[in-house]
């Protein structure tokens, strides 16, 4: 794949469902409580962690939405790197 087409595809937005609730962001939020017991329990450092998960407000955005990879490319660089 070319440079420029890579990048032409990194701008192509796609429609993305959304499915969000206040259950769901309960749900993950557990994951990371139990890595962190774990850890501690091992003496080992935790990682830092984002503010509480909330669910994606449905009135203004609807039930989808769309997006770029570039769109979401930086928060999850962000949550990797550092």
């Amino acid at each position: 794949m070319k440079r420029a087409d890579a990048l032409r595809d990194l701008a192509q937005p796609w429609n993305v469902t959304v499915h969000s609730t206040s259950e769901l962001a309960a749900s993950v939020a557990k994951a990371p409580t139990a890595d962190d017991k774990a850890k501690r329990e091992k003496n080992q450092t935790t990682l830092r962690r984002k503010p509480e998960l909330q669910p994606v407000p449905v009135k203004p955005l609807g039930l989808s939405l769309q997006l770029t990879p570039w769109d979401v490319l930086p928060g999850t660089l962000s949550d990797t790197v550092g």
